[in-house]
């Protein structure tokens, strides 16, 4: 049997066009027969969801780095635009970001009922939105070359449903075309603009930044050839995953904005607002794994759950995922001082960002470790 990577291509190209029923009996045969094949090849006494053919991959490396990329920088569209939309702006007849005719240099972040002003500089969003706007852009660079050819992507918008695939893929061109008219209005010197335009530009920012992070989850559970990913647990941990990571581009671009301005206190409150969403994703990366091993169909979804837990791919789950990119970020988080702020700001963003990409990398890899994987040809994806 010959086995192939599933990429993007496939369920853009051939979405819909075999019939539901025939692909529900076909992926039923292939997969019976998958599963006596290992089987009948694996050593007797050693479980038959362990056992990994050789060369089975579903995702390639360009739909991860979307995943990654596409995710943070839609976390990061999320945060921005939120601060874009909570009053108390220090003129509020222009954008969040934009230096005013009275020569303010700061907008507020938001304001608590305590009455404390809590702000960042213009230069923090003048390095915040071109920096999520890249992530967007990057990751959508990733979706095009996977497909092959750009035209099976506007197939999506020229034959929009509610599959999905088309929602997201909507939600992401929406968010990068919100991305980048924040990024032109701080970037650029533009004329006053109504409080409520900006009001309603955040708003769609929040929106479709939600809606294409949780969408790098939900394209992999509405692919059934994983039974691992067939639960909503992968969204809520790619979800929570995203925000943390576009909060970890924000300290990013707080490390290299030079200003006289206080801005310890917003930021410690941003931190305080990512360790949560960062004990949110491990409390939910754990319920995963705890429900791969010992849920419904632990037959078919314990492999790639004891492949992340204690198998191959337990080093860097455990040395990098959990460690690096979940444990060390939360304890710096706590310690966040005036005097060393621009080195843990970088060290914090970067392990955040490098946790995000591995728990991609890894959720993805552990699809090899999946017996019920049906080749394309099971699909309708090859010779159909």
């Amino acid at each position: 049997m010959f086995w192939e990577a599933y990429t993007f291509r496939h369920v853009v190209g051939y979405c819909g066009k075999v019939p539901a029923g025939v692909r529900a009996a076909v992926r039923g045969v292939v997969q019976s027969g998958v599963r006596a094949a290992v089987q009948d090849a694996v050593p007797s006494g050693v479980p038959s969801q362990r056992y990994v053919p050789s060369g089975v991959w579903v995702f390639g490396s360009l739909v991860i780095g979307y995943l990654f990329l596409g995710g943070a920088g839609c976390g990061a569209l999320v945060a921005l635009s939120v601060m874009a939309c909570l009053p108390g702006t220090t003129d509020r007849s222009r954008i969040p970001g934009h230096v005013g005719t009275q020569g303010q240099q700061h907008v507020a972040a938001w304001s608590p009922t305590s009455g404390q002003r809590l702000s960042l500089p213009v230069d923090f969003f003048r390095r915040a939105w071109p920096l999520c706007t890249a992530c967007i852009a990057a990751g959508v660079v990733c979706l095009v070359l996977d497909a092959g050819r750009p035209e099976r992507l506007s197939n999506l918008f020229l034959y929009a449903n509610a599959s999905p695939v088309s929602v997201g893929a909507w939600a992401l061109a929406a968010s990068l075309a919100v991305s980048v008219a924040f990024s032109y209005l701080t970037l650029f010197d533009h004329r006053p603009l109504p409080r409520a335009f900006s009001l309603v530009l955040g708003l769609a920012g929040v929106t479709s930044g939600l809606v294409a992070a949780g969408y790098s989850g939900v394209l992999l559970t509405w692919l059934p050839s994983v039974a691992f990913w067939q639960t909503p647990l992968v969204s809520v941990v790619f979800t929570l995953s995203a925000l943390s990571c576009g909060l970890a581009l924000l300290f990013l671009a707080a490390a290299f904005t030079q200003t006289r301005q206080a801005i310890l206190l917003p930021l410690t409150k941003l931190a305080q607002v990512d360790g949560l969403l960062i004990l949110g994703e491990a409390s939910a990366l754990a319920a995963l794994l705890l429900w791969g091993v010992w849920g419904s169909d632990a037959s078919a979804t314990s492999g790639p759950a004891l492949a992340l837990a204690a198998g191959d791919l337990a080093a860097p789950f455990w040395c990098g995922l959990v460690v690096l990119g979940l444990a060390v970020p939360v304890a710096m988080e706590r310690r966040i001082s005036f005097a060393n702020m621009t080195p843990q700001l970088v060290w914090i963003g970067a392990l955040v960002l490098l946790g995000g990409f591995l728990l991609r990398w890894l959720v993805v890899s552990s699809g090899a470790w999946d017996v019920t994987q049906i080749s394309q040809v099971g699909w309708g994806m090859t010779g159909w």
